[in-house]
């Protein structure tokens, strides 16, 4: 019951991913920053888009980064099919924060050429702009490292495993 969920959530983040983006767009082109929590984050549309990876790395590779999102994320599908059962809970769902955030910002490259974001920390300007399938992402690979090196890490030292 838990993994169903887990992927019921992932569509929802996609679909919220989704509509604050074409809100974004509609909202928030020309508006310049707008505070939401003064001194914590702004909306601030990236007018052209973020046409790389993370912070802007392969800007313009768009045919690369679609290509190498596609092909991981069909890997992670298909190992999280494939083992679905044997997994633990908290690695599914880990897994699926990061396809629904992968699949986002995948629909953007294909759709735009570059991936909508509008939300930026106001108290750190070295950071880049992101948008919520980043935040599912990075939620997603935090819980994984979490999973990781906490659980099944405690799990392999009690069986005795180096």
């Amino acid at each position: 019951m838990f993994k169903i969920i887990s992927v019921v959530i992932g569509f929802l983040l996609l679909g919220l991913d989704q509509w604050s983006k074409q809100w974004a767009i509609t909202h928030l082109e020309g508006a310049g920053t707008v505070p939401v929590l003064p001194g914590l984050f702004n909306f601030d549309f990236l007018p052209n888009g973020n046409d790389g990876a993370a912070w802007g790395m392969l800007s313009g590779k768009q045919t690369l980064l679609i290509a190498a999102t596609a092909v991981m994320l069909l890997a992670i599908i298909i190992y999280m099919v494939a083992k679905r059962k044997k997994m633990a809970n908290m690695a599914f769902l880990s897994l699926v924060l990061v396809v629904s955030g992968g699949i986002g910002n995948l629909i953007d490259r294909v759709a735009q050429g570059y991936v909508v974001d509008f939300i930026r920390f106001a108290f750190w300007n070295r950071f880049p702009t992101f948008n919520v399938a980043d935040i599912a992402i990075t939620i997603g690979v935090a819980l994984l490292v979490i999973y990781i090196l906490f659980i099944e890490g405690k799990k392999e030292k009690q069986r005795g495993t180096p």
